[in-house]
C-alpha cells in the first residue's frame, strides 16, 4: 500500500543534517534506494521532505519511524494513499459495503 511520508525535523535536526558531508542529500538518496519512492518532494519554507513509498509491511513503517526519529528528532506523519487507478477499482465496492451499515 502507498503511504505519503513527511518527516519535517526539529529545528535542531534540520541544522545538523544540512551542516553533514552533502547536506540532507545524503539521507534523501538512501531513502530513495532503500524505498524507491513513486514521487518524492522537498518544502522548502518548512524544511520538510516527503516521499509516496509503497510500503510492502509493518516493517517498513517501524523503519520509518525510527529513521524520522534519529536524523529528524521527531515522527514522520504517515498517510495511507489509493493512487487514482487503484481508487478507481475499488471505490464501487466500499460503496455497496457502506450501504448496508446500520
Amino acid at each position: 500500500m502507498h503511504f505519503l511520508v513527511t518527516i519535517t525535523p526539529s529545528p535542531e535536526a534540520a541544522d545538523a543534517l544540512d551542516a553533514a558531508p552533502g547536506g540532507p542529500g545524503a539521507l534523501f538518496c538512501w531513502i530513495a534506494e532503500r524505498y524507491h519512492p513513486v514521487a518524492s518532494w522537498v518544502s522548502a519554507g518548512e524544511r520538510s521532505a516527503s516521499w509516496i513509498i509503497d510500503v510492502t509491511g509493518a516493517g517498513q513503517l517501524h523503519e520509518l519511524v525510527h529513521i524520522a526519529a534519529r536524523k529528524a528528532a521527531t515522527a514522520p506523519v504517515l498517510t495511507p494513499i489509493v493512487l487514482g487507478e487503484e481508487a478507481a477499482a475499488t471505490i464501487p465496492a466500499a460503496m455497496q459495503v457502506a450501504a448496508l451499515a446500520p
